[in-house]
């Protein structure tokens, strides 16, 4: 009888872990940009948003972004129409850890 009840449980367990998510698994794979994510979340959030999709004060959705990585470190430092030019405010090593951070945007 306990051998049933141990059997069903690690069947249950192994079936509860193969269905679980890839893309939680692979996130895990991947280093973790925490100084772009803290940098992001400090300053972008009001107008991208969490997930960077908020069009908020005419900003656009960064998901949909085609800048390369130059051309988005330029736009943090510079600005563009609405949005604040970072230069005065982060170091370059911020900016280029948040413009990395904003290609894992989904």
């Amino acid at each position: 009888m306990k051998f049933k009840a141990i059997f069903c449980l690690f069947l249950l367990s192994f079936i509860c872990y193969a269905c679980g998510s890839d893309e939680i698994n692979h996130k895990s794979d991947q280093p973790r940009n925490i100084l772009g994510e803290k940098v992001f979340k400090r300053n972008c959030i009001a107008c991208h948003g969490l997930d960077g999709k908020a069009k908020t004060n005419g900003a656009l959705d960064i998901t949909e972004s085609q800048l390369s990585m130059e051309e988005r470190i330029l736009l943090i430092k510079n600005g563009r129409k609405t949005m604040t030019p970072f230069k005065n405010m982060l170091s370059e090593k911020e900016m280029k850890a948040v413009a990395e951070f904003t290609f894992t945007l989904k």
